[in-house]
């Protein structure tokens, strides 16, 4: 018995002296690159990363009264507005969407109470 209890230490004490000393893989998370908001006139928006489309997130302080979405910013069509885009611009008074617009996020004019 005392045999058994001396060769479990050993082996634990050896453990104890190893384990620090190995090189275990380290697994971080994979990062996401968030897309750069640009400006165009008024608006803010993004770049799918394959270049494909343009999707409007956000305005300026400039932003007008009747705005117009372009169908197109850098010969890349707009296809969608982001989520809450627009949301408690009580300035809008009239918005014109292109035929390009596939996508709506959620609330995208919420609390434009004068549109």
């Amino acid at each position: 018995m005392k045999q058994r209890i001396g060769r479990f230490l050993s082996i634990l004490t050896a453990a104890v002296c190893i384990l620090p000393q190995m090189q275990l893989p380290v697994f971080a998370a994979p990062e996401f690159d968030e897309p750069e908001t640009k400006t165009f006139g008024s608006l803010l928006y993004t770049v799918e990363p394959d270049g494909s489309a343009v999707t409007i997130v956000g305005h300026t302080d400039e932003l007008p009264a009747k705005l117009t979405i372009p169908e197109e910013i850098g010969n890349i069509p707009v296809r969608g507005i982001g989520q809450f885009a627009f949301g408690q611009c009580t300035g809008l008074t009239e918005v014109t969407l292109p035929d390009t617009i596939t996508e709506l996020g959620f609330q995208n004019f919420y609390g434009c109470t004068n549109l």
